[in-house]
């Protein structure tokens, strides 16, 4: 298992801080993890966004571990309660665009590629993103020659599309957040 060392700083707030508070902190926070990523090769900071809804941004990182070809690991870092706490760490390929639902605290990220698109759909539980299932599909998108019948599966198993759409039928509540990634 490829481990991941990534260390962000950032300071714990409550519902009431001020926007220029946030903003203050915000600007702390990317400048201490900058410092703290310095030399990890192979690591890449795509974006820092507000992916928890609590206003403060997240680290979401993307690592090229060697030897996996062109696999990456995603993973998004929040500092919470003193501590860097690692919310999310995932294995993706062509990762492009993440939507952030905050009534439903769920994620989905999209990515394209060798010929297919994917959308994985996470869920917070316990504080950590939690992986619910996946589809995916050979398409124009991600460079195949046409677009095909989507698949569906979680980690454990194939599933039917009705048995996809009963584990992720509370991921899309209320509005969302676009975040593109490159």
């Amino acid at each position: 298992m490829i481990a991941v060392f990534c260390l962000i700083s950032a300071f714990a707030v409550t519902n009431n801080v001020t926007a220029a508070t946030k903003a203050s902190m915000n600007k702390k926070a990317k400048t201490a993890f900058a410092k703290k990523l310095g030399n990890s090769e192979g690591l890449e900071v795509l974006k820092y966004a507000d992916v928890t809804g609590d206003g403060i941004v997240e680290a979401l990182l993307e690592c090229h571990p060697e030897g996996y070809g062109s696999g990456r690991t995603f993973g998004i870092y929040q500092y919470s309660g003193g501590k860097v706490k690692k919310i999310l760490y995932t294995e993706e390929y062509g990762l492009s665009r993440l939507y952030y639902y905050k009534k439903s605290k769920s994620l989905i990220l999209y990515g394209s590629g060798h010929g297919g698109e994917w959308y994985s759909y996470f869920t917070m539980k316990n504080g950590k993103y939690k992986y619910l299932a996946e589809r995916a599909r050979t398409s124009v998108n991600g460079g195949g020659m046409e677009n095909g019948p989507w698949n569906y599966y979680s980690k454990t198993k194939d599933l039917t599309k009705s048995g996809f759409n009963r584990l992720i039928k509370n991921v899309k509540k209320g509005k969302y957040k676009s975040i593109k990634m490159w």
